[in-house]
This record gives C-alpha cells, structure tokens and sequence, in this order.
C-alpha cells in the first residue's frame, strides 16, 4: 500500500500535490484531443467512401492518445491510491472511499487498491459493503491474486459472524472450493474454523477434525495444537489435552500461542497442582503485560 507521508516522495507533498493536478489537467487535455480525433474519424466515415490511408492514420493516431490516455489514468491511479491511504489514517473514510472507488473504474484490475477499499470499509465498520467488495474484486482482480482475497474474506467472516453464518462458509472450505496460497495458509483457516467453534460452543467433535487438518498441514505451529488441546478439555478429555498443550508448549514462538488458564485447568483436573500453579503464574503475568502493553499503545 502506497501512503504518501510528509518525507520525500520525489520532492516535497506541496510538489506532488502540484504534480497530482497537472496530471490531472493532462488527462482532460488528451480527452479532448482523443473526443477530436473521434468526431474526426466519424465525419470522413460518413462523407467520404474511399479514404482507406486516411482512417488508417488516424486508428493510429487513435490507439496512440488511447495509450496516453491509459498510461495517465495508471500514474493518475497512484496518487489517488495514495492520497485514499492518508486519508484512511485521519479516519476520513468515506472521502477515502469515493477516491478508492474513482480509481478502481480505471483499474478494475488494481489489487492493492481494492485491498485498500476493503480496509476502508472495515475501519468504518462497514462489514457488509467490506464483503461485496470481496466479491466483486474476486471478479476483476488477476487469478494469482485470488487467494489473498478469499483469505480475507474468510477473515472478515470469522471475526465477526454469526455460528449460523460461518457454518455456511464452513460448506465451501469443506468442499476443497477454497483456494489459497499454500499449506500453512490453508493450515491457519483450519485452526482459526475450529477455534471459531470452539468459541460458539458448537460442533466440537467437527472442531478436533478441523484442528488436526491444520496439525496435519502444518506440524510445528504451536497454535494448532493449542487449538485442539482447548477443544478436548471442552470435551473433557483431559488426558489427552494435555499431549497436545505440551507440544503447544514445545513449538511455541511466543506466550500468545498457548491458552493458560485452560492449561492451568487441565494441570489442576490431573492432579498436577505444582504446573497448575506454574501455568497460573504465566497466565497472570501475560495477562498483565498484554493489558501494559494494551494501555501503553493507547496512549501512542
């Protein structure tokens, strides 16, 4: 995502500023030009019957200032794409949107600026428009870059749907319709499916299978095995929790990647109360930097 800041950008803001206009001006001055060749061409098609050289010179002429015509509307494309960025950072969404919008009718293929568009949407909380925006550039965006989109909505329906609405999404990754770009990918929409049960607090036995296609595609991401070590201890199949929290605990990169106070319970329903209050310790002291950590960006 291109975001135009006050550094240099080939001089100061106040110089791409006069540039974004003079851009701008060209752009209605090669219209012109490109109207005039038009009337042009339709005139001597209309008057005159054998004018083979001529029309020729002028499909060229046509298909130059077209070129020129296109050329602009990518470079036009940029600056708007950047000036929607810093807008998107004060929180003008709408106008940010309006100019995202501008720039996908000249570039409807444009894949960082529908990401843009998306993310405007979401900031706004928008969830709706943020989906059919997904939907249509998955229409118009080059196959290659598909996966990025289907990956994002699978993140805007998991964050914030209904049970109902994700058990409908759950069809079509089930069906093997969903695409994306390799086997950790897909590992991680396994794990976040079945965390995503595990919190409705539905279809559990469905959860561990979805849990163990991230295990199985992905072998050393703690976060699967955490996943799945939580839903057992849903099911109360302590034991075997526990086999998938140690190896949560083994791979893990970070204290993010393991659930300590669903750890600390399994410890405590084992009888293993020396790591009950280990883990409880752990839990407390995240806990608190997380809320530190939460309360110090806040004031940023």
């Amino acid at each position: 995502m291109i975001v135009m800041s006050d550094k240099k950008c080939g001089g100061p803001r106040e110089d791409c500023v006069d540039k974004f206009e003079l851009v701008l001006k060209n752009e209605q001055k090669l219209h012109e030009r490109l109207s005039k060749v038009e009337r042009d061409v339709a005139v001597q098609g209309e008057c005159i019957g054998d004018i083979g050289a001529n029309v020729s010179t002028q499909d060229k002429l046509y298909d130059k200032l077209l070129g020129q015509v296109q050329c602009l509307n990518r470079r036009m494309g940029v600056l708007e794409h950047a000036e929607a960025s810093r807008l998107i950072k004060r929180k003008e969404y709408d106008r940010a949107i309006e100019l995202l919008d501008n720039t996908i009718h000249h570039d409807v293929s444009n894949s960082p600026v529908w990401l843009s568009l998306i993310w405007a949407y979401l900031l706004k909380g928008d969830k709706k428009c943020a989906l059919d925006t997904v939907n249509k550039a998955l229409e118009k965006v080059p196959e290659q870059a598909r996966p990025v989109f289907n990956f994002v909505k699978f993140d805007i329906i998991r964050r914030d749907s209904s049970y109902e609405e994700f058990r409908l999404y759950l069809t079509e990754l089930n069906s093997g319709g969903f695409v994306v770009f390799d086997e950790k990918d897909l590992a991680q929409v396994f794990n976040d499916s079945a965390f995503k049960l595990y919190e409705c607090e539905k279809d559990l036995y469905e959860a561990v299978e979805l849990s163990q296609k991230a295990i199985d595609r992905d072998p050393t991401n703690a976060c699967g095995y955490d996943t799945k070590a939580c839903i057992l201890v849903s099911l109360g199949r302590y034991n075997e929790a526990l086999v998938f929290f140690e190896k949560a605990l083994k791979f893990r990169c970070s204290w993010r990647e393991v659930t300590w106070g669903v750890l600390c319970q399994v410890y405590g329903r084992l009888g293993m109360t020396a790591d009950a209050k280990w883990a409880e310790e752990r839990s407390k002291k995240f806990a608190n930097a997380h809320a530190s950590k939460t309360t110090h960006q806040s004031h940023k």
